[in-house]
């Protein structure tokens, strides 16, 4: 049975081995990442569901609600304004897709980040090519539409590809150490 990986290669006192280079602060920081990139694909997966389980009439009716709360305060509010240009434009066939791209990008990262937790070597490279598609996409979103919480992800996505290729090679010194031990 696999082990989850917290702190490294552990000798029999319990003390975790460290491998040059190695930062236990920054193995947190990885293992921090590992969680918030599990919890946004979960929330992915949820959402998926909710949009297929929901009927659109359901979220055109909340989108209207909720734009006219900001837009009756400021006609202008560019919040209000955005929820009713989303809400208004919902159909079968676009909750549909956003249901698909929900799944596929959720469940990514959700296996990604179960296996990293599992220690599996082989989810290292395939967590840096589904991050490197990630930011490549989202770069693209931002240049047709600039959003600071897009712009945000494709920052914390950037840290996530240089921290987990970090993990990567730390993880196969751990193993070379170990298996010279």
């Amino acid at each position: 049975m696999a082990k989850f990986i917290w702190l490294g290669s552990r000798k029999r006192s319990g003390k975790p081995v460290l491998v040059p280079g190695e930062s236990t602060s920054l193995h947190r920081a990885f293992l921090i990442s590992l969680w918030l990139k599990g919890l946004g694909g979960l929330t992915e997966l949820l959402g998926a569901l909710a949009l297929l389980l929901i009927p659109v009439n359901v979220f055109k009716d909340l989108g209207q609600s909720l734009s006219s709360m900001f837009l009756n305060a400021n006609p202008e509010n560019a919040f209000g304004l955005a929820i009713l240009k989303y809400t208004q434009s919902l159909d079968g066939h676009s909750t549909l897709l956003g249901a698909i791209y929900l799944v596929t990008h959720g469940a990514v990262k959700v296996v990604l980040v179960y296996a990293l937790f599992r220690n599996r070597m082989w989810a290292y490279p395939m967590m840096l090519a589904a991050l490197v598609i990630f930011v490549i996409l989202q770069t693209v979103d931002l240049f047709n539409e600039f959003t600071w919480g897009v712009f945000a992800l494709t920052i914390f996505d950037i840290f996530m590809i240089w921290i987990t290729n970090r993990e990567w090679q730390l993880h196969k010194k751990r193993n070379e150490h170990a298996a010279a031990h």
